[in-house]
């Protein structure tokens, strides 16, 4: 039972195809069909858009938000993805969207712009997939630290600790009918069963080749050949992104940090999305683990594309940290859009138009 209700919540209410399909009702199925392509298109451009003034809002110039939003754009995985008819075409851009209007309330204080964009955000994405309900999460995290953050005294923090309870449970209240945060935690029985099916979710689920699978397919290797390039590039991004992990733990815990950076309030912000999209993908993999005993639903890497413009913007921060001047964080940032690209090309004419036209 508690299997169908989440398999009941991870799928679409609200996206591109029941609504395009209504509207293109008496078109043919040609039309139909390029004319969804074509908006999840558009869908794709508008993240790119978003992913670009993430960048600038956190204080990046116009030419490394610029090379930002290429890297974006080149990923080949997220191009993929929005050339098909898929509903995560739009939780993608909403998930960037939300990601912007966090940052616009750091930098900013909390308005009602940065607000408005946070609800549309939300609401859009819960109404798309269960996925958006991470963002639920994630709103009530930001609201509640402005509203500790705004605390001078004892008794205003205990206020605004009340008030924050109270709107996580009215929050909460109002999406049972579609939601419950407690169908994504699998408690079985007791506490010591919930933890040894945990224990055993961990053990088959956390292996090198689940996560390096994970991985891959996050890149946009396909896996329908086995040339070199496909399948070196994406591990040399491990050892990148591992680089890239030192610069971040020295550039929140060092008093002095290159003057080209953000500051530490918005890395912190981009960490807690990843930090919430990833618990939030593995809580709903281990319910139906506990459920089926096994990995039915999987992490695969399609599944954290919704945090990517975070993930690249924190990869270079994080170089821009080891590196230590604007010229080499510059060229570093050009160098990885170049590869991108090259990435992105060679598996379009070496991949992909060999396999469907050849």
């Amino acid at each position: 039972e508690s299997l169908k209700k989440l398999m009941l919540a991870l799928r679409p209410s609200f996206g591109l195809k029941p609504i395009l399909q209504s509207a293109l009702s008496d078109q043919n199925i040609l039309v139909r069909f390029y004319v969804i392509r074509i908006f999840s298109v558009l869908l794709g451009m508008l993240a790119v858009l978003f992913a670009f003034l993430i960048a600038r809002t956190i204080g990046f110039d116009a030419f490394v938000s610029t090379l930002m939003a290429a890297l974006v754009a080149f990923q080949p995985k997220f191009s993929m993805y929005t050339t098909n008819i898929n509903y995560d075409t739009l939780l993608i851009p909403l998930f960037f969207l939300f990601t912007l209007g966090g940052v616009m309330s750091l930098r900013d204080g909390l308005n009602w712009k940065n607000i408005s964009i946070m609800i549309f955000s939300l609401t859009l994405s819960v109404l798309t997939k269960g996925t958006g309900i991470i963002l639920f999460v994630s709103f009530l995290g930001i609201i509640g630290f402005h509203l500790f953050k705004k605390a001078k005294n004892p008794k205003k923090l205990f206020v605004s600790a009340v008030l924050f309870i109270g709107v996580f449970l009215l929050s909460n209240a109002l999406f049972e009918t579609k939601y419950s945060l407690r169908e994504f935690i699998p408690f079985k029985g007791s506490v010591g069963t919930t933890f040894t099916s945990l224990g055993n979710y961990l053990e088959k689920s956390l292996t090198p080749g689940r996560l390096a699978l994970s991985s891959r397919t996050y890149w946009g290797a396909l896996g329908w050949n086995n040339d070199i390039i496909t399948s070196h590039f994406t591990d040399m991004l491990w050892v990148v992104q591992e680089i890239a992990a030192i610069g971040i733990i020295l550039f929140l815990f060092t008093t002095k940090k290159p003057d080209f950076l953000p500051e530490k309030q918005h890395v912190l912000f981009l960490l807690a999305m990843i930090l919430a999209l990833q618990l939030g993908i593995r809580l709903a993999d281990w319910n139906v683990f506990a459920s089926t005993g096994a990995l039915d639903l999987g992490t695969p890497g399609r599944y954290f594309l919704p945090n990517l413009a975070s993930h690249i913007i924190l990869v270079f921060i994080g170089l821009g940290m080891l590196l230590g001047t604007r010229e080499r964080f510059r060229n570093t940032l050009l160098g990885g859009v170049i590869l991108m690209c090259f990435f992105s090309i060679f598996l379009t004419f070496d991949v992909i138009l060999p396999r469907f036209y050849l």
